[in-house]
């Protein structure tokens, strides 16, 4: 299966369940992939027969940074579900959203989030 990637989105958000996360806001890195039939837009050269990876980035930067959910998983859930509406060619997404300053001696913490069509 094909695939559009985006690798290590930065968003400043609000995300977390302490009262100093609920304040102030902080990094998250956002990974995504997307998978979906990329034949006819690699035939045809064609914006038409694609999917607006723009429009992808832009639904991750606007979910993350307008947040206020309290747990990672929430925020990855919500981005993959936006972008499995996005079009019936998605076959299937994996968001992974890294909180860099949750942990104490790992340099981050990650929760990974797949949804499917099957």
């Amino acid at each position: 299966m094909d695939k559009i990637i985006i690798r290590n989105l930065e968003v400043d958000t609000i995300i977390g369940i302490f009262e100093h996360e609920r304040l102030n806001r902080q990094k998250v890195l956002i990974n995504c992939e997307v998978a979906l039939d990329l034949s006819r837009a690699g035939e045809s050269d064609d914006f038409r027969d694609a999917l607006n990876y723009s429009e992808i980035e832009q639904i991750l930067y606007a979910t993350a940074k307008n947040s206020q959910f309290l747990l990672v998983e929430k925020l990855a859930s919500v981005m993959a579900d936006k972008i499995m509406n996005l079009a019936e060619s998605v076959q299937s997404v994996r968001i992974t959203v890294d909180k860099p300053n949750a942990a104490k001696y790992a340099q981050s913490i990650a929760i990974e989030i797949n949804r499917s069509r099957n």
